[in-house]
């Protein structure tokens, strides 16, 4: 019996000890038009939160004089679908019911006063919210900054389901939130789709390939030249023109590909491969030139080589590899007349018109070839395979303007098998 009546008085005390707490919130207050006890308790609260009540009192104060009453609560309604609990807060919303439900039995100032403390409640709602979603907007790209895509996109469809219709958020932020959204999305899910094609298991049972492709061809050459070599001129013209510089303007070419594979084992594949490719030099560049030229250097090779894959199932699959070959290459003819100024002993200066030119060069030269690249199977049953290449090759005969290397980069497309 005393257990029982102990319990009971602990659950009136627990009661009364809340509807105590209850009554002194300053928002419950507000809500139920308890302006008296709102003053007392905003007498403890602090300054600032204490203003901002003092504000909606004063503004209730004010309505006995409003004038076109019937106008503001025709206003008011207009609005009711910006008073959801989705918008504007719980605290809002219920304020906004007992409008209505004052405005509806015909109690003006009692519907006014509940419009203007629905008001009050949206406002401080809204900022409260806003200034936590510009602190997850804020967190979401700093995790973008930080390739954390996943969490970046989480935060941002968190920020933009909440703004979505929301009246009270302007254009510009739900924008910004969106667009970012965007990139935050294609970011993860280009991760996703290379996670996918790195992770899969599976090994393509195809052994041969066909591939055909191009792609960009560079012939490094030589920043200057000695171009007396090629003069016809005196010995006396030849002693004082050793170092005419000459340069040329270097140009990336293209070179078209074909090529054979066959699948020794799931690691190691033979390439059977043929390119044909050119590059122009568009001018020499000399001192006080008079007539410009051209270059262009062509090039067949026919390659063997050998691939060693790093990864031997579907999806991308680096490699590297090495290869010997045979290389056909022709660099064009050039003639060019240019005019230099030499001294001569007890006759002054000199004006001498030369023409410099160089017959076509043409041979054949056998090639060591070195690179590494990409191949791209996307399933096992899939037939295409897609492959990026880098490559290095050394000629064991060299042209007087260019090195005896190559470097080149390219695409292609294959076929299985």
């Amino acid at each position: 019996m005393v257990s029982r009546l102990l319990i009971l008085f602990l659950f009136l005390f627990a009661t009364v000890s809340f509807a105590q707490k209850e009554s002194n919130n300053p928002d419950s207050l507000l809500l139920e038009c308890n302006f008296i006890k709102l003053q007392e308790v905003l007498k403890n609260a602090n300054a600032s939160k204490a203003a901002s009540y003092q504000g909606i009192i004063s503004s209730v104060k004010e309505i006995p004089n409003l004038d076109s009453k019937d106008i503001l609560i025709g206003q008011a309604r207009s609005n009711k679908s910006h008073y959801t609990e989705a918008y504007a807060g719980m605290l809002a919303s219920r304020a906004f019911d007992k409008f209505e439900s004052s405005a509806n039995k015909g109690r003006q100032d009692e519907a006014i006063t509940y419009f203007y403390i629905a008001r009050f409640f949206k406002n401080s709602y809204i900022s409260g919210i806003k200034i936590s979603l510009d602190r997850d907007f804020k967190e979401a790209q700093e995790c973008f900054s930080r390739r954390k895509f996943n969490r970046s996109l989480e935060l941002c469809q968190y920020v933009e389901n909440i703004t979505s219709g929301n009246p009270f958020f302007a254009v510009s932020f739900k924008d910004s939130v969106k667009s970012f959204r965007l990139r935050a999305k294609e970011k993860f899910m280009t991760i996703e789709k290379e996670k996918k094609d790195w992770d899969q298991k599976e090994i393509s049972d195809y052994n041969f390939s066909i591939t055909f492709g191009g792609g960009l061809l560079y012939y490094p050459s030589y920043s200057q030249y000695d171009m007396t070599y090629f003069l016809n001129d005196p010995i006396y013209l030849k002693k004082v023109l050793l170092h005419i510089p000459t340069r040329i303007k270097k140009e990336v070419g293209f070179d078209y590909s074909f090529s054979v594979g066959y699948r020794l084992l799931d690691y190691l594949r033979i390439n059977f491969s043929y390119s044909s490719g050119s590059v122009k030099y568009k001018e020499l560049e000399l001192p006080q030139t008079i007539g410009k030229t051209s270059l262009e250097v062509r090039n067949s090779d026919f390659l063997l080589s050998a691939r060693y894959y790093l990864k031997t199932t579907v999806g991308v699959c680096p490699y590297v590899g090495i290869g010997y070959g045979y290389s056909s290459f022709t660099r064009s003819s050039f003639s060019c007349v240019t005019e230099y100024h030499y001294s001569i002993a007890n006759y002054g200066e000199a004006l001498k018109t030369i023409e410099l030119s160089m017959p076509e060069n043409s041979f054949n030269a056998t090639i060591m070839n070195a690179f590494f690249g990409l191949d791209y199977v996307s399933s096992a049953e899939s037939r295409i395979m897609y492959d990026l290449g880098f490559s290095f090759d050394k000629s064991s005969k060299v042209d007087y303007f260019l090195k005896g290397y190559k470097l080149f980069v390219g695409f292609n497309v294959g076929i299985l098998l």
